[in-house]
């Protein structure tokens, strides 16, 4: 009899676990990001004396938000106060990677400089932003001067917390 039982437990759990696993290929549950995401796009740098400004002159909006950003002379002036996801590229050759760094500006004045976080050059960062805030992009290090076809890419995303939500399907 106490072997019927063991074997009784042992045969509910397994189609316990059985059907768990087909409820988990059914439904689909998990986070979903509606924030907007701007992205910018261009080709090489401005050189100035130190420096080289980043240049951008497209920008793509991925979500329901166009009234965001604005992009003007390879400045991004911030359309709303809040914190914002952003990150930054160069697709410069692993070798000149190594030996540059990300120069961010505020309002015209640099706010910081960054090396990049991995071998590609990709550099992202968390920022608190107010309406009329103005950033712009500048590389040091790195750059042979007068390198053409240089892609630069930054993404900025509003991170709206109202816009962040847990899909359970029932």
């Amino acid at each position: 009899m106490k072997q019927i039982f063991e074997r009784f437990k042992l045969s509910l759990l397994f189609l316990v676990l059985f059907f768990n696993s087909l409820y988990s290929q059914v439904y689909n549950e998990g986070i979903v990001d509606e924030n907007t995401v701007y992205t910018f796009e261009g080709e090489d740098y401005n050189e100035t004396e130190f420096k080289k400004e980043m240049i951008f002159s497209e920008i793509k909006i991925n979500g329901s938000d166009t009234e965001g950003n604005v992009l003007n002379n390879n400045k991004i002036t911030v359309g709303k106060e809040g914190i914002y996801r952003i990150t930054l590229l160069s697709n410069l050759p692993q070798e000149e990677v190594k030996e540059m760094s990300y120069v961010i500006n505020l309002n015209s004045k640099e706010a910081f400089q960054a090396k990049p976080l991995d071998k590609s050059g990709k550099y992202y960062f968390q920022i608190q932003l107010k309406k009329g805030d103005s950033l712009s992009f500048d590389v040091i290090k790195g750059i042979e001067t007068g390198k053409k076809g240089i892609r630069n890419r930054l993404e900025m995303q509003f991170l709206d917390p109202d816009l962040i939500k847990f899909i359970d399907n029932h």
